[in-house]
């Protein structure tokens, strides 16, 4: 099956490569089975495969025209191929555009520009690697057996492009829910998921669950003032654990103001603390719950 995958990434359209829905409906196998697959063969996703050959043409465009706009971009774009949108064009763009004007200020003083050259025959042996001797979950006693299927879907939420998915736990108490999520981190941390010192922050809703208002306080954080004892600002897990990951134990026992605020939090990244009415932080965090 890794073969069948491999080839058909090498001879895909490289301007729009295949998703990994696509590869599963082709190979007639589940999406997390194949972006498993994929990360063992050391294969980026779509959007990174693609990256390359999008950049060159980007450059290729804007260099004859650095002030177009993101609609006219991304209209030039599709018309080379690219099923792009315009979101993504203006994010790339974003990043691009301070190098593109030093490069068009190079260019028209015939200076060189070998230190900007894309190398645009990108192939499978180049791209990112993902060790296939992970040990991150052979501590987990049947992660190759009874619980391998249980393992490639949690390696699949670590992969998920592109910061990963969400995960909720099932299982009774004792079974090591935690154990997984810990594995679950450390796989992230080896495959390059999570930079190395990525916060791992662990939280049981149940030690405060007789008082949603600091449970809430603990997870969010306050102002001054949001509460009877709150006499000075804090700091939630939330903040702490951006750019890292946020296990939630016993998450049932969130209130349901609690529940509404995390949904907001993974859907748009986005909360408040405590007391809050106008200001909106935003944080990058991968919620694991059991």
């Amino acid at each position: 099956m890794k073969g069948r995958l491999k080839k058909l990434i090498e001879t895909e359209n490289k301007k729009n490569p295949y998703t990994d829905e696509q590869l599963a409906e082709l190979l007639d196998l589940r999406r997390d089975a194949v972006t498993v697959l994929r990360g063992e063969l050391n294969i980026p996703d779509s959007r990174e495969r693609r990256k390359p050959y999008l950049i060159k043409e980007i450059r290729e465009v804007m260099l004859n025209n650095p002030e177009m706009s993101n609609r006219q971009l991304t209209r030039a774009i599709k018309e080379r191929g690219f099923d792009v949108s315009r979101y993504l064009i203006s994010q790339m763009t974003k990043d691009m555009k301070e190098k593109m004007v030093d490069t068009t200020i190079r260019k028209s003083s015939n200076e060189p520009l070998d230190d900007i050259k894309l190398e645009t025959d990108t192939n499978i042996a180049n791209l990112p690697k993902h060790s296939t001797e992970l040990s991150a979950f052979k501590r987990i006693i049947g992660f190759d057996g009874s619980l391998k299927p249980q393992i490639q879907q949690a390696k699949a939420a670590i992969l998920y492009p592109p910061h990963g998915l969400h995960t909720l736990i099932l299982g009774p108490t004792g079974v090591g829910k935690s154990n997984l999520a810990e594995a679950m981190y450390d796989y992230a941390l080896e495959i390059g998921s999570l930079p190395d010192g990525a916060p791992f922050i662990i939280f049981n809703c149940a030690d405060y669950a007789e008082n949603p208002q600091l449970l809430l306080s603990q997870l969010f954080g306050h102002v001054k003032g949001a509460y009877t004892g709150a006499a000075t600002p804090k700091e939630g897990l939330v903040e702490k654990a951006d750019g890292g990951i946020l296990f939630l134990d016993e998450v049932h026992r969130l209130p349901p103001e609690g529940q509404e605020l995390l949904y907001f939090l993974m859907d748009k990244g986005k909360f408040r603390r405590m007391g809050e009415t106008e200001t909106e932080r935003t944080a990058r965090v991968l919620i694991i719950a059991a």
